[in-house]
């Protein structure tokens, strides 16, 4: 877990167990195995299993979504440029 966010993942947490509380989802940062930081979405709930109460834990990882929207940027950026440079070329032709 990134330390950014351990206190955050404490009290929701505790929010599981003590108030029985499922957790919607909250996008946080974990670190992987070779310490890469990757952006994910966690949500929990409390599951009674066998009489004891545990959190059932989803984490989605949230790189290829990441990724999807820098180039959706980086598209939009490219378009307003060219928009721009057309409209600048019609004003001001090049002989």
């Amino acid at each position: 877990m990134h330390d950014d966010f351990k206190k955050i993942v404490t009290e929701r947490v505790k929010e599981t167990y003590e108030k029985g509380v499922t957790l919607p989802w909250l996008e946080e940062k974990i670190i992987d195995i070779d310490g890469n930081i990757i952006d994910v979405e966690v949500a929990a709930t409390p599951v009674d299993l066998d009489g004891e109460i545990v959190s059932l834990v989803v984490i989605r990882d949230l790189r290829q979504k990441k990724e999807l929207e820098r180039n959706r940027m980086m598209l939009n950026e490219a378009m307003e440029f060219e928009r721009v440079r057309s409209e600048f070329l019609q004003i001001y032709p090049m002989s």
